[in-house]
This record gives structure tokens, C-alpha cells and sequence, in this order.
């Protein structure tokens, strides 16, 4: 178990990391760096166990990528919700965000 929450972690830290440098380019930079790890913490940890789940019942099969992707699709479109929801921006402008922000740290 053990084991399992130091990847989980490390999956996460990692992608906040990589997350943050699209934020750089931002003038609001706090305000959506704190999004961005509320939406990571949320998001992530959910979308690696449900991808070491499927790949354990269905193996690497090409199956698995087309399924990554949806997934991948569904979380750009609840981060983007998220950020509507903490920063108020318009959704426009956060779907755009959170598909360059995750196309990024993929």
C-alpha cells in the first residue's frame, strides 16, 4: 500500500510541477497556481488509479489508450468546471487553460 500512495504522490507533485510552468505566463499567477493544485490533488490521484485498474483487468492493450484518453478529456472538462468555479473566470477561458495545462504535463 505503501508502495502505491509514494507513486500516487509522486504522480501528483509531478504534474503540479509541470503545471505550474504554463501558470508563469499568467498575471493572476497565485490565484490559479492554488487552483491548478486543488484541481491536481482531486484529479490526479483518481485518474492513475482508475488507469493501474484497467491496465490490470485489460492489460496494455490499445483498448487502454483510447479509454486514457476520455478520461484525460473528462478531467480537462471537470478541471476547467473547477476553475470556473474557484477563480470565476469565464469557462472559455479555463477550458482552454486546463487543456493546455494537462496536454502539457501528459
Amino acid at each position: 500500500m505503501i508502495p502505491l500512495l509514494g507513486y500516487l504522490a509522486g504522480a501528483c507533485i509531478s504534474t503540479i510541477v509541470l503545471e505550474a510552468i504554463p501558470i508563469l505566463l499568467l498575471k493572476e499567477k497565485k490565484d490559479w497556481f492554488q487552483a491548478s493544485v486543488i484541481c491536481n490533488v482531486a484529479t490526479n490521484p483518481v485518474l492513475n488509479v482508475a488507469l493501474m485498474l484497467l491496465a490490470f483487468y485489460l492489460g496494455w492493450s490499445r483498448l487502454i489508450y483510447g479509454l486514457l484518453l476520455l478520461m484525460e478529456l473528462a478531467v480537462v472538462f471537470l478541471e476547467a468546471w473547477l476553475y470556473r468555479l474557484m477563480l470565476g473566470k469565464p469557462f472559455g477561458k479555463c477550458l482552454i487553460f486546463s487543456a493546455g495545462a494537462n496536454v502539457f504535463s501528459f
